[in-house]
């Protein structure tokens, strides 16, 4: 992994997330979906691409800047504005596709009816209650004689 370099390895680690969410897009736009999941799966997955990009460049431009002469302080300023963008992209992401999967879905509630217990089947005997004759009587306690 030396051959890489720490921009390689960044980009290596990070390129399958973002092949995933920009085959998302693609299917978002081509799927068949109602319009308001489509639309919410396609608003998520560019939220989660963006923040993956912007993290992206983010993790690959601070050694440069670093090295280039940029102050403690420039990149602290920096580091100020970008981080909590970064941070809310992806739970505002992951909200909207939380969305898609539930937009357009009702609950719905079990058939209201009475329930009075289990019900033998058509035709079955019904079941003894405890201590009924059908059940067989319990065994006598082993003697200690063997």
């Amino acid at each position: 992994m030396r051959f890489l370099g720490y921009s390689g390895l960044q980009l290596l680690t990070q390129l399958p997330t973002l092949l995933v969410l920009a085959a998302g897009l693609v299917l978002a736009l081509v799927n068949r979906l109602p319009r308001g999941p489509r639309g919410l799966l396609f608003a998520g997955t560019a939220v989660l691409l963006l923040g993956a990009l912007l993290n992206l460049v983010w993790v690959l431009a601070l050694p440069r800047l670093v090295a280039g002469g940029w102050s403690t302080i420039q990149t602290s300023r920096l580091t100020l504005v970008l981080g909590p963008l970064l941070a809310l992209l992806h739970p505002a992401g992951l909200g909207l596709l939380v969305a898609a999967v539930l937009a357009g879905r009702r609950a719905t509630a079990p058939p209201a009816t009475p329930w009075s217990g289990w019900q033998p089947g058509a035709g079955d005997p019904a079941p003894q209650q405890w201590g009924g004759p059908d059940l067989p009587a319990p065994a006598p306690p082993a003697s200690g004689r063997d």
